[in-house]
C-alpha cells in the first residue's frame, strides 16, 4: 500500500496494483520499483501485433486476448499473409499457456485454430478459380521479454497444419511482435 496525495491535498491508500495502472504528470504509466513482469502478467487483457512469416510468405498479424487464470490466456488474431504467388488472410483462436511469472522474460506455449483464406495474384485459366480456403491448427513456444511499464516483445514459433479443399500442407511459422497489457 502507498500513501498518495492529489492535487487537491487530499491523501489516502492506493494498492500497488491499482497506483501502477496511474498516469504520471509526464503522461507515462506511474513507474514502481517494485513493480515486474509478473505484476502486467496479473492483468487480464492484452493487445498486440506481430511481424513474421509463415513458410515462403510474410505475415503482418494483430491480436487481442485475456487471461483466464493467471498461467493461461485465450488470444482471438486476426492477420494478413503476403507471397509471390499468394496472398491471403488468417483468423483464429488460440490458448497460451505462461506457467512461470517471476522473470522478466516468460516462456509460453501456444496452441490454436483457425481459417486461412488464399488467393492467387496471377490470373488462372477460365473456368478454375482462384481463391482457396483452409483450416490450420498449430503448436508452438515463445518468449515474452518484459521491456518496461505493461509492454512486452514477444517472439514466437509455431509449427502449422493446413487442410484445404483438397489437400493438406504442414509448414513452420515465427513471430516477432509487442504486446501490451491493461
Amino acid at each position: 500500500m502507498y500513501d498518495v496525495i492529489n492535487r487537491h491535498h487530499k491523501s489516502g491508500w492506493i494498492q500497488q496494483e491499482k497506483l501502477a495502472r496511474t498516469i504520471a504528470p509526464s503522461g507515462l504509466p506511474a513507474a514502481l520499483p517494485e513493480t515486474q513482469h509478473g505484476d502486467y502478467l496479473a492483468q487480464q487483457g492484452r493487445i498486440g501485433f506481430s511481424l513474421g512469416q509463415q513458410g515462403n510468405a510474410e505475415t503482418a498479424t494483430l491480436m487481442a486476448g485475456f487471461r483466464l487464470f493467471s498461467f493461461m490466456g485465450a488470444e482471438f488474431e486476426y492477420g494478413q499473409i503476403f507471397g509471390n504467388s499468394i496472398d491471403g488472410t488468417s483468423y483464429g483462436a488460440n490458448l497460451l499457456l505462461e506457467p512461470i511469472k517471476s522473470w522478466s522474460f516468460t516462456p509460453f506455449v501456444i496452441a490454436g485454430i483457425g481459417k486461412q483464406t488464399w488467393k492467387q495474384k496471377e490470373k488462372q485459366n477460365v473456368g478454375s478459380h482462384n481463391e482457396f480456403n483452409s483450416d490450420h491448427t498449430f503448436v508452438g513456444a515463445g518468449i515474452n521479454y518484459y521491456i518496461g511499464y505493461n509492454f512486452v516483445v514477444r517472439g514466437e514459433y509455431r509449427q502449422v497444419s493446413l487442410t484445404g479443399d483438397n489437400d493438406s500442407l504442414e509448414n513452420s511459422a515465427w513471430r516477432i511482435g509487442f504486446s501490451s497489457f491493461f
